[in-house]
C-alpha cells in the first residue's frame, strides 16, 4: 500500500529508490511486491502528488520524481502520474538549478511525445528552463538529451525544450566528456534535423564538440553516430556535427568493438556519401574499423551494411569502407540469422557490382549465406532482393539467390499474403528486366512462379512478363480507386512500378496520395513524393496543390511510348530508397 505522505520529499524518496526502483518493481523484481500491487500504488500516486498539506516541494524534490520513471513504459498509470507532477511543477515558484535540469529530463527516456502527458511536462519543464540561470556541466547536458530518445521533433512542446536546452548548452562553459558527447547526440536517435530547433541544438553541440579536449572511446562513437540515424547531411548543422566527430574518430586511441562498428554506421542510414562531412566520417571509421581486432558478429555485420543504404559506391570513402566491411565479415565466425542477411542486403540498394568493393563485400556475404542455417520470412527476403536491385550482372548473382531460395519458407506464395511479398516480387522484376544474364532470368521466373502458380506459360521471359501484368493488375485493384492513386501500404519499387507502368492505359486519375511510404519515420517523408515527382516529371504531367501528402493532376494522360520504367535505385539524384525496416538493435548506454 503507498504511504501516507507527510513530505513531499518522501514522495521523492519512494519514486527515486535506489533499493526499490519503480521500473523494477514494474517488471516484478521486488520480492513481496506485486506489480499488481505497484500498480494500484502508482494510481494512488497522482492524488499524493497534488496534495495541498505538501508545501516543502523544491527543485530537487520535483527533478527526483521525473527520475524516477526513468524507464517505466507509457502506460495509463504513467500517464496520470506525469499529469499530476505537470500540474504540480506550473504551481511551483522554483527556479530548476543544473542537476534539476538534468535529472527531469533523463527520466524520461522511455516516453513519446505524442502523448498529452508527456508534452505537458514538457512544457512545464521548457518555461523551467528558459526561466533558470543555471550553467549546465557536461554530465548534465549529456543527461537531458539522453531523456529525449524516445521522441520526434514534430511537436511544438519537444520543440521548445530543445531551443531552451540549445541555448544553455550555448551559454555553458562546461568541456564535454566523451560520455556527455554519446549520451548527448544519442537522445536525438528519433529527430530529424529539419527543425531549427533540432539544427540550434546539433550547432551548439558541434561547437562543444570540437573545442572539447576529450578523446572519444567506442561506445561514445558507436553512441554519437547512432544518434544521426533521422538525420540527411543536406543541412549545415548536421554537416558541423559530423566534420566535428570525424576530427574526434581520427584522434581517438579507441579500438572499435564490433557493436561499436555497427551502431556507428547504421547512424548514417539516411545520409549520402557526396558531402565532405559524410566522407570524413566514413574514411575515420575505414580506419578504425582496419586496425580493429573485433570479431563482428551477425548483428554488427548487418547494422553496418544497413547504414550504407542511401550510399552508392563511386567515392573512395564508401570504397574504403566496403573493403574493410568485406574482409571483417570474411572472417568473422559469425552465423547471420534471417534478419542479419536481410539487413546486409538491404543496405548495398543504391550500388552496383562494377566496383571491385562491392564486389569484395557480395562475395563475403555469399559465404555467409550459405553457411547460414536462417529459414527467412517475407521480410527478410524483400529485403535482400531489393538491395540486389542493382547487381543483375553481378556474375555470382545466380549463385547468391539459390542460396537465398534455400531459406526460403517451404509453402509461400504471392496470391495469399500480397503485403508481405509485394517488395520481393517488385525486386525480382527489377533485376530481371536489368540483367543481361540469361541463366539469372531463368532462375528469377522459376522463383515468380512459385510466387504465382497461377501462372499459365513455363517460357522464362514470357513467365517475367505474365507475372508482371498479373502483379500490376493486383496493385491497380488495391490502390486505385475512386479516381485517385493511394501509395500507402506500399514499398518504394512497387509504388514507382505502379505509377510507371501500371497507368498507362489508365485514365480519369486526378490526384495521387503519397504520405510518407510504407512504414516509414518522418525523416523518410520526402522519398515517396520523389518517387511522384519523377513520375510527374517523366511523363509531363502538369501538378498542383502539393500538401499534406497529396497531389492534384490537372490530366492524366497516356505516357509516351518512349517512357521507361526506372527502379529508385537508378534515380540516384533523387536520393529514393525503400521504406526503412527496423532492424531491432540498440545502442548500448
Amino acid at each position: 500500500m503507498l504511504p501516507r505522505f507527510k513530505k513531499a520529499r518522501e514522495i521523492a524518496d519512494w519514486m527515486d529508490s535506489r533499493d526499490y526502483p519503480l521500473v523494477a518493481c514494474y517488471e516484478n523484481q521486488i520480492e513481496g511486491y506485486s506489480r499488481a500491487a505497484f500498480l494500484s500504488d502508482l494510481r494512488q500516486l497522482p492524488a499524493a502528488i497534488l496534495a495541498k498539506h505538501l508545501v516543502d516541494w523544491r527543485e530537487i524534490t520535483i527533478s527526483r520524481c521525473f527520475k524516477g520513471l526513468k524507464r517505466l513504459p507509457l502506460i495509463n498509470e504513467v500517464k496520470e502520474v506525469l499529469k499530476a507532477l505537470a500540474e504540480r511543477l506550473n504551481t511551483l515558484p522554483i527556479e530548476l538549478d543544473a542537476q534539476a535540469i538534468g535529472n527531469a529530463l533523463y527520466g524520461l527516456q522511455s516516453m513519446d511525445a505524442k502523448n498529452e502527458a508527456v508534452q505537458a511536462v514538457l512544457c512545464a519543464l521548457a518555461d523551467k528552463i528558459t526561466a533558470s540561470s543555471a550553467s549546465l556541466n557536461a554530465q548534465e547536458i549529456g543527461n537531458a538529451l539522453y531523456g529525449l530518445q524516445n521522441m520526434d521533433a514534430r511537436s511544438e512542446a519537444v520543440q521548445a525544450v530543445l531551443r531552451a536546452l540549445a541555448d544553455k548548452i550555448t551559454a555553458s562553459s562546461a568541456m564535454l566528456s566523451a560520455q556527455a558527447i554519446g549520451n548527448a547526440l544519442y537522445g536525438l536517435q528519433n529527430m530529424g534535423a529539419r527543425s531549427e530547433a533540432v539544427q540550434a541544438v546539433l550547432r551548439a553541440l558541434a561547437d562543444k564538440i570540437t573545442t572539447s579536449s576529450a578523446r572519444l572511446d567506442a561506445q561514445a562513437i558507436g553512441n554519437a553516430l547512432y544518434g544521426l540515424q533521422n538525420m540527411d547531411a543536406r543541412s549545415e548543422a548536421v554537416q558541423m556535427v559530423l566534420q566535428a566527430l570525424a576530427a574526434k574518430i581520427t584522434t581517438s586511441s579507441a579500438s572499435l568493438d564490433a557493436q561499436a562498428i555497427g551502431n556507428a554506421l547504421y547512424g548514417l542510414q539516411n545520409m549520402d556519401a557526396r558531402s565532405e562531412a559524410v566522407q570524413a566520417v566514413l574514411r575515420a571509421l575505414a580506419d578504425k574499423i582496419t586496425v580493429s581486432s573485433a570479431n563482428l558478429n551477425g548483428q554488427a555485420i548487418g547494422n553496418a551494411l544497413y547504414g550504407l543504404q542511401n550510399m552508392d559506391a563511386r567515392s573512395e570513402a564508401v570504397q574504403a569502407v566496403l573493403w574493410t566491411l568485406a574482409n571483417k565479415i570474411t572472417v568473422s565466425s559469425a552465423s547471420l540469422n534471417a534478419q542479419e542477411i536481410g539487413n546486409a542486403l538491404y543496405g548495398l540498394q543504391n550500388m552496383d557490382a562494377q566496383n571491385e568493393a562491392v564486389q569484395a563485400v557480395l562475395w563475403a556475404l555469399a559465404n555467409k549465406i550459405t553457411t547460414s542455417s536462417a529459414r527467412l520470412n517475407a521480410q527478410d527476403i524483400g529485403n535482400a532482393l531489393y538491395g540486389l536491385q542493382n547487381m543483375g550482372n553481378f556474375r555470382a548473382l545466380p549463385a547468391l539467390i539459390k542460396h537465398l531460395t534455400n531459406k526460403y519458407p517451404a509453402d509461400f506464395s504471392y496470391e495469399k499474403t500480397p503485403l508481405e511479398w509485394q517488395m520481393a516480387v517488385a525486386s525480382y522484376l527489377t533485376i530481371a528486366y536489368q540483367t543481361q544474364n540469361v541463366n539469372l532470368r531463368a532462375l528469377i521466373s522459376q522463383h515468380l512462379k512459385r510466387l504465382f502458380p497461377t501462372c499459365s506459360t513455363n517460357q522464362p521471359n514470357e513467365i517475367i512478363k505474365q507475372i508482371e501484368t498479373m502483379f500490376i493488375n493486383k496493385l491497380k485493384l488495391t490502390h486505385v480507386k475512386n479516381s485517385q492513386i493511394d501509395l500507402h501500404h506500399l514499398d518504394y519499387l512497387s509504388a514507382s512500378l505502379l505509377l510507371n507502368k501500371g497507368l498507362k492505359e489508365t485514365t480519369g486519375v486526378n490526384a495521387i496520395i503519397f504520405g510518407a511510404g510504407s512504414h516509414s519515420k518522418s525523416a523518410h517523408q520526402h522519398k515517396m513524393r520523389d518517387i511522384v515527382v519523377n513520375y510527374c516529371q517523366t511523363n509531363h504531367i502538369a501538378t498542383k496543390e502539393w500538401e499534406k501528402g497529396r497531389v492534384k493532376l490537372d490530366a492524366l494522360t497516356q505516357p509516351s511510348n518512349s517512357s521507361i520504367w526506372r527502379s529508385p535505385g537508378f534515380v540516384s539524384n533523387l536520393n529514393v530508397k525503400a521504406p526503412a525496416f527496423n532492424p531491432r538493435t540498440k545502442a548500448s548506454n
